[in-house]
């Protein structure tokens, strides 16, 4: 539906411009449309090629049928979705310290705001490597200081899990990230009306439920899908803490089958388009919420 809209509005616009302003639009269009929907369209064309690259095009889904009959390809998609979970977990964090920051306004608040800043510029191997240090079941430092204590006999900590990948997604990008977004909404959001909901007679916990979150949802909506998309395509913090465990996602799986030799090329094509429609579906889903939240009653 929000496609449809979009699509309404373009040509809407191009048949009330003048023929310059109209040409210019519609070279813009077809100069991103070039670089956006080519690759897609190939990709999307061979997850249904079975021949071999080099070869003429030859239609089937044999491709489909190996990469969604392998169990660990299954495994994979499940463990991204679950890992996913992080988003939900991340955007009531970051709604939490935004509120603090902004409305409590406690304390050290701009200090605070620069380390979230510093914290969504900092590269994401170091870091990653950093934690492997702190929190390895081997020579983590954290899991050595632990065992010393007389009722600890192994590590309590591996960074190897998927409580691991969450931890480092989590603290390095996720609620960072969400965090600086959502402020800027708080920001704009005029205090007097929670204010006269209380003098109304309303308590916290009435006005967080009827007032704020509803006014807030778009912001909320949009950082939580970003969030989403933003956890499925995720590979370094995966790869690099998953493997040993054989944790695969989604994408270390594509990038295992890319790896192989001879590449599995059947088997990654329809892995690479078998998300498309979430991510489709989220920015339109975002688009129909904001059109919903300013038309008038």
């Amino acid at each position: 539906m929000g496609l449809e809209s979009n699509s309404q509005n373009m040509i809407s616009w191009i048949a009330k411009s003048s023929g310059s302003e109209a040409v210019a639009g519609l070279g813009t269009l077809i100069f991103v449309g070039m670089f956006a929907v080519s690759p897609i369209a190939f990709i999307l064309v061979n997850s249904f090629n079975i021949a071999s690259p080099g070869h003429p095009f030859r239609g089937g889904l044999q491709g489909w049928s190996d990469a969604f009959g392998d169990g660990k390809t299954l495994s994979a998609i499940g463990y991204s979705f679950l890992l996913s979970i992080r988003s939900f977990v991340g955007v009531a964090i970051a709604f939490a310290v935004s509120w603090l920051l902004v409305r409590i306004r406690i304390p050290g608040r701009a200090l605070i705001e620069f380390f979230l800043w510093v914290a969504f510029f900092l590269p994401t191997l170091p870091i990653t490597l950093g934690w492997i240090l702190l929190l390895d079941p081997n020579y983590g430092v954290i899991n050595q200081w632990l065992m010393k204590l007389p009722f600890i006999e192994r590590a309590p900590f591996s960074i190897y899990s998927v409580g691991g990948i969450m931890w480092v997604h989590l603290t390095l990008t996720t609620v960072p990230v969400m965090t600086i977004l959502l402020m800027p909404a708080l920001r704009q959001f005029d205090a007097a009306i929670e204010e006269s909901a209380r003098v109304c007679g309303s308590g916290p916990w009435g006005i967080l439920r009827r007032i704020t979150l509803p006014i807030l949802s778009p912001a909320i909506l949009t950082v939580t899908i970003a969030g989403l998309i933003r956890s499925l395509e995720a590979f370094e913090i995966e790869q690099l803490l998953g493997t040993p465990a054989g944790i695969d996602v989604y994408s270390t799986r594509i990038f295992e089958m890319i790896s192989w030799e001879p590449p599995r090329f059947r088997r990654r094509w329809p892995l690479a388009v078998f998300f498309w429609p979430f991510c489709l579906f989220s920015p339109s889903s975002i688009n129909a919420s904001r059109k919903k939240e300013s038309s008038p009653p």
